[in-house]
């Protein structure tokens, strides 16, 4: 069974502006670390999810309203398996059950 983090789900319903919107899930790897991948395929909005480590988000990459362009949003671990392991600074870690993490 896979857990699907929080901010999936928030992606999901964020970037989902209209019902024709398609999302594509992908797998992949980071080293030797399996990550799914859901990516608006309207907008090429995505998010990078470790399944390996129940579901830590390592990349969301949203559309800049100003500028138009997509950047990654979260620091994340730069494609080094390690340092996800490691995971000194705690990035990605789930914020669930406390919501009120995130600033609106």
């Amino acid at each position: 069974m896979v857990f699907i983090p929080l901010a999936c789900l928030v992606l999901l319903l964020s970037v989902a502006r209209s019902e024709a919107s398609k999302f594509e899930v992908t797998e992949g790897t980071i080293g030797d670390l399996k990550t799914m991948r859901i990516t608006n395929t309207d907008t090429m909005e995505y998010v990078e999810v470790v399944i390996d480590f129940g579901g830590r988000v390592e990349e969301l990459h949203l559309k800049s309203q100003k500028h138009h362009n997509i950047r990654n949003v979260l620091l994340s671990h730069n494609g080094d398996s390690e340092a996800i392991k490691e995971n000194t600074w705690s990035k990605g870690m789930l914020l669930i059950p406390w919501a009120n993490r995130i600033n609106e």
